[in-house]
């Protein structure tokens, strides 16, 4: 094991920039979560329940807490996580993406007061051995909640939320633009942006964990539970939702299935929909880890078959869906990190790691020569949209991969920093992760600042500043 390295200079500023921008936005957001903001005003497009993304924008607030290691800043990011609460019991696999990052982000204080990259001296140990959906809802599709459609917020002071304006706009789908196949155009994935998808079920309230920072008290029931906003204990929220996803495993197909909470067909693999998932059920125990291998190696499975997204067809097996495109290079990010958090829990056979780390370099954590540092949106399309956000998840899952025993620390470190390198000098502007591509496909946020990139690019720098070890998230 080597001994802690000084971060790179840049690294705390940088890391600095991103948190300050998340004081700004939330003071403009409000009680909304974000979901993309305009490269040229910085207004954000917003929604009220924090779709598919919601738990991305916790954990920036959990980082800037653990950075600052004020009352202010710990009490709105266990706000926001209360605030996701209510998909525990939706019928979504992406409560992975939601329940993992949202609570799983407070970790623990830092060990000093202060932010770790105040001075730009703080050190990162690194072990020597170590989406969405199809195309835009059908117009048979529910509309949604009342208040949860999408709008802007201002750039500036926190707005008069009862005069802001809200564009009808749907949020776009999780995928890039991709060529178009001939002929009949197999389903389309569901799609967790559109209106009905914003529209989550609300009827049954989960019971949820609550009252304040580290009190771990259980709610018996739905009706017992917090309202919205009410303080819940991160930890036990977690520990609730890795037992209702573990419950919501299809045994017949071996996977959590994508789920029909944003509508269309609820038997779906996704890619999507492993990352965060996988650690969330290992969490479960014994039982979770042997469903988090199983969910995880059924999607490794079909995905390497040459889709991104299969519908399973009763009586006719998986089918490949043409959304995302094969070539989406955040579907092929979110795997790497999936399969990064997997071998950092693979302590049993049942999570096959040899084939993991096989898996692995198949996903990029070996790239060919001359393989870009930020690849464009669909690998199909070399010359096309670039994606930022894929790149800052690559990232963390490379720094993932160099704190495992027996890995090639020094290499894939050196990766990592330099693909966060590339995004810092050159697509980063006053604390926003420019030209991340939410959706190419229909022209929706193409070279946009998107939550989760500016999520992984803090999370990727809060590692090499030490401010979180690789394993906390």
């Amino acid at each position: 094991m080597r001994g802690p390295e000084e971060p790179p200079a840049w690294a705390g500023p940088a890391l600095r920039a991103v948190l300050d921008r998340a004081a700004v936005t939330r003071a403009e957001v409000g009680a909304r979560f974000p979901l993309f903001a305009d490269p040229a005003t910085g207004t954000w497009t917003t929604t009220r329940r924090g779709a598919w993304t919601g738990g991305f924008w916790a954990g920036l607030l959990w980082l800037r807490a653990r950075s600052t290691g004020t009352a202010e800043d710990r009490d709105a990011a266990a706000e926001c996580t209360a605030r996701l609460a209510h998909w525990l019991h939706a019928d979504t696999a992406t409560r992975g993406l939601i329940l993992w990052y949202g609570t799983a982000s407070a970790g623990p204080a830092p060990p000093a007061p202060g932010p770790a990259w105040q001075d730009g001296t703080a050190a990162a140990a690194h072990g020597e051995g170590a989406a969405g959906p199809g195309p835009a809802a059908a117009p048979d599709r529910p509309a949604a909640a009342a208040g949860d459609r999408a709008h802007g917020s201002r750039p500036a002071a926190a707005p008069d939320r009862s005069a802001a304006p809200r564009a009808d706009a749907a949020a776009p789908p999780d995928r890039p633009a991709g060529p178009r196949p001939a002929g009949p155009r197999p389903a389309p994935a569901p799609n967790p942006t559109t209106p009905a998808a914003r529209a989550a079920p609300q009827a049954e309230r989960p019971a949820v964990a609550g009252h304040g920072p580290g009190s771990g008290r259980a709610f018996a029931s739905p009706e017992s539970a917090p309202a919205d906003g009410a303080p819940v204990d991160a930890a036990a929220l977690r520990a609730e939702a890795a037992r209702v996803c573990l419950d919501a495993l299809d045994p017949g197909l071996g996977l959590v299935p994508w789920g029909a909470a944003f509508g269309g067909p609820r038997l779906v693999a996704r890619a999507d929909a492993v990352p965060g998932l996988v650690p969330l059920l290992a969490a479960a125990g014994p039982r979770g880890a042997e469903a988090a291998a199983a969910h995880l190696h059924r999607h490794l499975d079909l995905c390497r078959a040459g889709a991104m997204a299969w519908r399973y067809v009763p009586g006719g097996g998986w089918c490949p869906l043409a959304e995302p495109a094969p070539g989406w290079s955040r579907g092929r990010a979110w795997l790497l990190l999936a399969v990064a958090d997997a071998l950092a829990r693979a302590d049993s056979e049942v999570w096959r790691p040899d084939r993991l780390r096989r898996a692995a370099t198949w996903l990029g954590a070996a790239p060919a020569p001359g393989e870009p540092l930020v690849p464009p949106a669909d690998t199909a399309e070399p010359g096309g949209l670039l994606d930022t956000s894929a790149a800052a998840i690559t990232a963390v899952a490379l720094l993932k991969l160099a704190a495992l025993p027996g890995a090639d620390a020094g290499q894939l470190t050196r990766r990592a920093t330099a693909v966060l390198h590339r995004l810092v000098t050159a697509h980063l502007r006053d604390g926003m992760l420019l030209d991340g591509c939410y959706d190419a496909a229909t022209g929706t946020a193409e070279r946009h600042e998107l939550v989760w990139g500016d999520y992984f690019l803090a999370l990727g720098l809060a590692v090499l500043t030490g401010l979180v070890h690789p394993g906390d998230v």
